[in-house]
């Protein structure tokens, strides 16, 4: 038979509250006789529960006086046990049990309940469904169902009192849920106010270290500089939108940069993928895995492994499959997605969520962040981390100029002097036969 290592037992052992025990081994067998055994007769069902019984329990039945017709009734050997248990039961101390039973800390309310209501059987109250009541309401390790539940008085029910403590005990564990996905989303909208002043990562920064007036000081004019060195007056700093030599950010010149103070960052950081809620990500069709050459591609190392990425200036962010994030990484830690990826066609693209990687790329560590999509994609590097990275560069766009003599004059005069654009004339058809 299957089920040898899950038939009954019986301890019997007098440290045990044989009340419990009995009730705990008679149901077991219940549940034998009307599975497995169900289409066993009756007089087997009481042999098989002599086996189970073990020597304890067969002692106890050879006490018995009992008639051939007898020992072949269940109900007979169940009546007879629960005589032999029933007097050795200590309602002191089944009292003692239940009034000491406390919900703790790793306990859930229905476990908490469970364990009240197997207790106060054996207790022998005249009003059982009272007792567990009370027992809820001192018990309980929620100060909050407490308070709800002697608000209601000599109102409150014990189904009540079960009501408050699953509604308090579902909305505790919702209300986790909803704060530990709130944390995400606004670390995610933070570091999205990073990014978002200017586009292609190019963010607003504002004057720095302006200082407050003064008392005896003019109002017009601030105190030395930060970003300038010297003094003017308030808003009208003239590094103001100029770009540092040396560290290439804005708002402020080289003479007085700190960024000679400080050791050089090993590893860049890229909010270039930082988005809002309520965005949409476009991305260029990742389903071609076969790559034509004219199409632009680089090989990146992520976490020391090279990845071919196809450079997208399309793109508005930075996609990876799941299968290659796994070469990658044997255990990633994936961040539920915010924003929605959809494909140029206006198809939504269903993805994993988002992870942070280490991208090396001539010498320079940057942290990026990708879209993680199961499917058998091909991965891709959008346009803000192409341009941070300096995988690409952006040429200016060439200008139409509405007199391109006039520009041609003023050319020639900055180059050769006065005289020399009085030599131009509209360009004139050749003369020669072809």
């Amino acid at each position: 038979m299957h089920y040898q290592d899950h038939t009954p037992k019986w301890t019997g052992k007098a440290t045990t509250d044989l009340v419990t025990a009995w009730k705990s081994f008679q149901q077991h067998t219940e549940f034998w006789f009307a599975g497995p055994l169900a289409k066993t007769a009756e007089a087997q069902k009481c042999n098989y529960l002599m086996i189970w019984i073990g020597n304890k329990g067969r002692d106890i039945y050879s006490t018995w006086d009992l008639s051939v017709d007898d020992k072949k009734k269940l109900d007979v050997h169940y009546q007879n046990f629960e005589k032999h248990v029933r007097p050795k039961s200590n309602k002191i101390y089944s009292r003692y049990k239940f009034l000491s039973r406390v919900q703790k800390e790793i306990d859930t309310f229905e476990e908490y309940l469970t364990d009240l209501k197997i207790l106060v059987k054996d207790c022998g109250y005249a009003t059982p469904e009272e007792m567990v009541r009370d027992a809820i309401v001192f018990g309980t390790k929620d100060h909050k169902v407490r308070e709800k539940c002697i608000t209601e008085g000599s109102e409150l029910s014990l189904e009540k009192a079960i009501n408050f403590a699953r509604t308090y005990e579902l909305s505790k564990a919702q209300l986790q849920t909803m704060e530990s996905e709130d944390k995400t989303i606004n670390m995610l909208n933070k570091q999205g106010s990073r990014s978002s002043g200017k586009k292609y990562g190019k963010q607003y920064t504002p004057q720095r270290g302006t200082p407050q007036n003064n008392k005896g000081q003019s109002p017009n004019f601030a105190n030395k500089c930060k970003n300038c060195g010297g003094k003017h007056e308030r808003r009208k700093c003239p590094a103001f939108g100029k770009q540092c030599n040396k560290c290439h950010k804005y708002n402020h010149f080289a003479s007085v940069c700190l960024s000679s103070n400080k050791s050089p960052k090993k590893m860049h950081t890229l909010d270039i993928c930082s988005e809002s809620d309520d965005d949409e990500l476009f991305v260029a069709t990742i389903d071609n895995q076969e790559l034509n050459t004219d199409e632009w591609t680089e090989t990146i190392n992520v976490n020391d492994v090279p990845v071919n990425f196809q450079l997208d200036t399309g793109a508005k962010c930075n996609v990876l499959s799941l299968n290659k994030l796994k070469t990658i990484c044997s255990h990633p830690i994936i961040t539920k997605q915010v924003s929605p990826l959809r494909s140029y066609s206006g198809h939504i693209i269903d993805t994993v969520g988002v992870i942070n990687l280490r991208c090396s790329y001539k010498c320079q560590d940057h942290a990026v962040k990708f879209h993680i999509v199961d499917r058998n994609v091909q991965s891709v590097i959008g346009a803000k981390t192409c341009e941070a990275m300096k995988l690409l560069k952006r040429i200016h766009s060439i200008t139409q100029t509405k007199n391109p003599q006039e520009t041609t004059k003023q050319f020639f005069t900055r180059k050769y002097g006065t005289p020399i654009w009085r030599f131009i004339h509209r360009p004139r058809m050749s003369t020669r036969n072809t």
